[in-house]
């Protein structure tokens, strides 16, 4: 590596694909639009400085975790503390019950909760715990939501979806796992209240979970129809099965009592990660005590691991949580999503291109190529890749980071560290882009 200057493309890109597979540590950094990662060598605030020292306004905030903005000094202090306190791992502290009980003060679903290391962690286990209570195998997803990687829940629907047949077994998104897991995942289209129903009706007896991001925003921000939820909650309370919200990504974009506060629903169990602790690892089951007694070592279930609740994310989480409690954070947000959300769909309009921004608190996602609401997943993919990666690309070029995967449908947010200055010069960016793909 000595007398290598590194630059966002190469050589960077082309070293790090002798070493690790594809030149990244995870796929989902791969970024889709631009065709390689994007390198970077520091953040702060809503900042990005690549490799090569270049600034970018940064709108992908580490996949959606990083709501406070990059380096905040809260964070920075509380990962102070955990190595003045020893980097102690596998045991318990005091703050490991502070968190735990304000999670369970400003959470509407929880009475107890129990950490994990990652998203896909913690979705196992919700599911795990529902099957042990309902003494039920299938669990109900919606098509286009995502929650993990797991064998449990990693599915789309094996058949096309059709007005006779509203629902379908699951087909596995990755390879490696066998087809006949699948059989256990029953899949239905987001905000079709008949469809969950003709579904529910045929198999509820054999259904232990339902799962759901309340608000879709891994298939851009596809957010819950009037009444959808309540009508979900009240079938599920009367069939016997546990309501599962994953508000790994939909948590705090709108307040500290998340997608359960702003819409009036309480689930059974609930699932938080990214902005819990801002970007600092850590997962979060909150729940009801009756089923979260199941858990060892009160119950059968088992669950445990050395980095479940490390003290880096348990005080990370508490520093954040205080943050997003000022009186001034979402009003902020608010006002910066006003302006951002509002002026995008204005110049589309503008330049006559089809396109839309659906955007719901802190997060939102762009569709090109579509002019009406987006409802569900089936809509959410007749958006224009092409136009999207270009978009991508040529914001790129003009400092403003966005992250997209393969198929281009993304979610991208906004931070507490945004300026209506940096919204504003965002704008005139957008609208040189926009113009630039007219021509």
């Amino acid at each position: 590596m000595q007398g290598i200057t590194f630059t966002q493309n190469t050589p960077l890109y082309e070293f790090a694909q002798d070493f690790l597979v594809g030149g990244v540590g995870a796929a989902g950094r791969f970024n889709g639009s631009l065709g390689h990662p994007a390198y970077f060598e520091r953040g702060d605030g809503a900042y990005l400085w690549g490799v090569d020292g270049h600034r970018y306004l940064d709108f992908n905030l580490s996949h959606g975790a990083t709501i406070l903005g990059h380096n905040h000094p809260a964070l920075r202090r509380a990962v102070e503390k955990v190595l003045d306190m020893g980097l102690i791992c596998g045991c318990e502290t005091e703050y490991t019950a502070r968190l735990a009980q304000q999670i369970c003060e400003i959470i509407p679903c929880a009475e107890r909760v129990r950490y994990l290391p990652s998203g896909t962690e913690v979705t196992l286990v919700a599911l795990r715990l529902a099957r042990a209570l309902t003494q039920r195998p299938k669990v109900l997803k919606f098509e286009g939501h995502f929650h993990g990687m797991h064998e449990l829940i990693y599915y789309g629907p094996r058949h096309i979806l059709t007005d006779e047949v509203r629902f379908s077994k699951g087909t596995p998104l990755t390879a490696g796992v066998p087809e006949e897991f699948g059989d256990f995942v029953t899949i239905v289209p987001w905000n079709d209240a008949a469809a969950f129903d003709q579904a529910v009706d045929r198999e509820g007896s054999e259904i232990a979970a339902v799962i759901m991001e309340p608000v879709c925003y891994n298939s851009g921000c596809i957010p819950a129809d009037p009444g959808f939820l309540a009508h979900v909650r009240e079938v599920t309370a009367r069939q016997g099965i546990v309501l599962i919200f994953d508000e790994i990504l939909s948590g705090f974009r709108t307040g500290v009592d998340c997608m359960q506060g702003y819409y009036g629903i309480t689930p059974d169990l609930c699932t938080l990660a990214k902005a819990v602790a801002n970007g600092v690892p850590i997962a979060i089951l909150a729940g009801k005590t009756g089923i979260m007694d199941e858990l060892a070592p009160l119950g059968a279930v088992s669950q445990s691991g050395t980095y479940s609740g490390h003290q880096f994310g348990v005080l990370a989480a508490l520093a954040t949580l205080e943050e997003l409690g000022q009186p001034s954070f979402y009003p902020h947000i608010r006002a910066l999503a006003d302006r951002l959300y509002d002026g995008l769909n204005q110049l589309f309009a503008k330049h006559g291109l089809p396109g839309r921004v659906q955007g719901l608190g802190a997060r939102f996602g762009i569709y090109f190529g579509i002019d009406k609401p987006v409802h569900n997943y089936q809509e959410a993919v007749k958006l224009d890749t092409e136009m999207m990666h270009r978009f991508v690309r040529d914001c790129f070029q003009r400092d403003i980071y966005f992250q997209t995967i393969g198929h281009a449908i993304g979610h991208s947010g906004l931070s507490g560290a945004h300026s209506l200055e940096d919204v504003d010069w965002a704008m005139e960016q957008f609208d040189a882009v926009l113009a630039g793909m007219v021509r």
